[in-house]
């Protein structure tokens, strides 16, 4: 499962894909997650925000920065997305006036989140910086790279008391299998359901903690197809992924509905979250096939007997509709 992980770390390029990991496996933690991130909004160089109780009624507030893949010298210093001007001006603009009044006494730590490693070349300047930061009241900064998300997505999101070895067993075998779409689409659909079926669901419980079991398992769900769909991408083949982040969206509202979260705002955003991810999912399917699909010969190669021929036009006609829905 490392292994899967790593890969699906290593594939994170785009800057929807870490943000939406990021959020997900905060609310795994048992963090509060204030602010997301927003595209065409300033920030003050904090990108996601959220809070952990510590003790009693105290709370320590994250303030991430992403940064996406190996970070270098340049990365601190050069650049739009340089690192060392983010740090300072959370450290003064967003910390002195833009957290929340709850937040304003806790522990500050400042993340520079990455799907990377810090370079050697790095590593200097990196605890330059760390020593200002810590020079400002309550703050401090540290890094997560790819060394420390791997160990936290494996323990909060595909741990075995949440997701059991057949949950694992699944969604490995789904991408063992990518080169089949059917049978790669079977196993992950089983993955899905294992990972949102609840086996503590009628069992006594407030609420919340119904709450708290219902995101978690929705959160290792999205993750799940997300480690999926990046290897779907590597092994060129994405209708699995389409196919299966659709199944994800219609489960979920299932379940949802189940549980009497529709209404609640938590499962809105993540749900608002998938649904732009299928989006994505089907946007790279379509520019893949499109010119296959706009050639009647080639279509036909696919499905040479016509009523299976048929049967395939109606799937594309179906997930385009889909497609131009969302």
């Amino acid at each position: 499962m490392r292994l899967v992980l790593s890969h699906y770390l290593e594939s994170l390029r785009e800057r929807d894909e870490l943000d939406a990991l990021l959020p997900e496996l905060l609310v795994a933690m048992g963090h509060s997650v204030h602010s997301r991130p927003q595209i065409g909004v300033a920030q003050a160089g904090i990108d996601v925000l959220s809070s952990f109780p510590v003790r009693g009624a105290d709370k320590e507030a994250f303030l991430f920065i992403i940064k996406f893949g190996n970070v270098g010298r340049e990365d601190l210093y050069s650049g739009k997305q340089a690192i060392q001007p983010s740090v300072r001006e959370a450290c003064t603009d967003y910390v002195r006036t833009r957290m929340p009044q709850s937040l304003r006494d806790a522990r500050k730590r400042l993340v520079l989140l990455t799907n990377g490693v810090l370079k050697q070349e790095a590593q200097s300047g990196f605890s330059a910086l760390t020593e200002e930061v810590a020079a400002a009241p309550n703050c401090s900064l540290e890094l997560w790279g790819s060394d420390q998300l791997l160990p936290m997505i494996e323990q909060h999101l595909f741990d075995e008391a949440l997701l059991l070895k057949a949950g694992q067993y699944h969604l490995r075998s789904a991408i063992a299998t990518l080169d089949d779409t059917d049978t790669s689409t079977r196993r992950f659909v089983k993955f899905v359901d294992s990972a949102l079926t609840d086996g503590a669901a009628s069992q006594s419980g407030s609420a919340a903690a119904k709450k708290r079991r219902f995101l978690k398992r929705c959160a290792t769900a999205v993750v799940g197809w997300s480690v999926f769909a990046a290897w779907s991408e590597t092994e060129g083949n994405l209708k699995p992924s389409a196919n299966g982040c659709e199944y994800l969206a219609l489960r979920l509202w299932g379940e949802a509905l189940t549980h009497g979260f529709v209404e609640d705002k938590t499962f809105g955003e993540r749900f608002g979250v998938v649904m732009m991810l299928l989006w994505g999912a089907l946007h790279r399917y379509f520019d893949k096939v499109a010119p296959q699909l706009l050639e009647p010969r080639m279509v036909l190669s696919y499905r040479p007997e016509w009523v299976l021929y048929n049967g395939l036009l109606l799937e594309a006609l179906g997930r385009l509709g889909l497609f131009l829905l969302l």
